[in-house]
């Protein structure tokens, strides 16, 4: 799969800024055309023509919410490059659509997929396995819980879906529901690495030895009694690659210095701590914690399907940013923190 950052990119802004719509085309909603005439497979499936009367982005947004999949043909078997395309646009809009329009448009998608026999079962594996690899993966530009939901819900909901199929859908929407924007974060205990700083030229992350204390002593402390303005819960685990690649990047930011912020870093593998980054000890307002029994994977605190994890809470520990990236969390806190 490929990912067509660019192209979604394009839409949303193609969106947001057309707020007048041309001539209604042969076959469209309005003209009262053929909704399921074939779409040439040499080009893009292409938007809806919204009429002129929408004007706001959330309305159009809406309007292409519903009415998107009106005139794909589902009765074929298209490329799977086209199929692709028209599934990524068609997600760079939905964040700008509401609520209910997402829920009714990503249901009348499934529906108009499950009224066409063969070969319907075809497309909805695409659909699916389209929806995991760009919404469900945290690796992608497109990553998003929230929209991944909407097409989860509308999977389990059809009947033609066997139980068996509908397993690993179900686990998902359980724990994607956990600690979404907006709730307060899940309370956990965690301890506090004490530990001696470590000298020597380190390329990047190094450890102190086993136990995370360094020739000190740990101390406990719970998410709530962590006060911070802001404080970014970095879930980490120090052998994983990507953490090790990371972690520099974070330290580097200014942002993540500012003394309005903590950094509460989170081993939920090992009872270790991060010890330095780079040869450097941790900055002063970065705690170096870390999960000795493992409380959080195994009692399933939170949903952590890869590492490096990372949340924003604000003061009262409700979550702002969830798994975000380290940019977009730079750029929230640039804009709201004080110089």
């Amino acid at each position: 799969m490929k990912n067509y950052t660019i192209a979604w990119i394009g839409i949303v802004l193609t969106l947001l800024m057309a707020c007048s719509g041309g001539k209604q085309k042969e076959g469209s909603p309005e003209a009262g055309g053929d909704m399921q005439s074939p779409t040439p497979r040499s080009s893009n499936y292409g938007m809806p023509q919204i009429p002129d009367s929408i004007t706001t982005p959330e309305g159009r947004a809406d309007y292409v919410a519903l009415h998107y999949w009106e005139r794909f043909p589902f009765g074929e078997q298209p490329d799977s490059t086209f199929i692709e395309q028209a599934f990524v646009d068609y997600v760079a809009v939905l964040p700008v659509a509401t609520s209910q329009a997402r829920t009714e448009g990503v249901g009348k998608l499934f529906a108009l997929i499950t009224a066409h026999r063969s070969p319907s079962t075809s497309h909805l594996s695409t659909l699916m396995d389209l929806a995991a690899h760009y919404l469900g993966n945290p690796q992608s530009p497109m990553h998003s819980d929230e929209l991944y939901l909407y097409f989860l819900n509308a999977f389990v909901d059809v009947p033609s879906v066997s139980e068996a199929e509908k397993t690993r859908p179900r686990f998902l929407i359980q724990n994607l529901q956990k600690n979404r924007v907006g709730d307060k974060a899940t309370d956990f205990v965690y301890n506090v690495a004490s530990h001696s700083s470590s000298g020597g030229e380190n390329k990047g992350v190094s450890s102190p030895r086993r136990g995370g204390t360094g020739g000190g002593v740990s101390k406990k402390q719970s998410l709530y009694s962590t006060a911070a303005k802001y404080l970014l819960l970095y879930f980490n685990d120090p052998d994983c690659e990507s953490c090790q690649q990371e972690m520099p990047i974070a330290f580097s930011m200014a942002s993540l210095r500012h003394p309005d912020v903590r950094v509460l870093l989170v081993n939920t593998e090992s009872e270790q701590g991060v010890g330095t980054i780079n040869g450097q000890p941790l900055p002063e307002n970065w705690i170096d914690g870390y999960d000795p029994k493992q409380t959080i994977t195994s009692k399933q605190l939170y949903y952590l399907p890869a590492k490096p994890s990372l949340y924003l809470l604000d003061a009262q520990k409700n979550i702002l940013l969830k798994d975000a990236s380290l940019q977009e969390i730079d750029n929230y806190l640039s804009s709201h923190l004080q110089p």
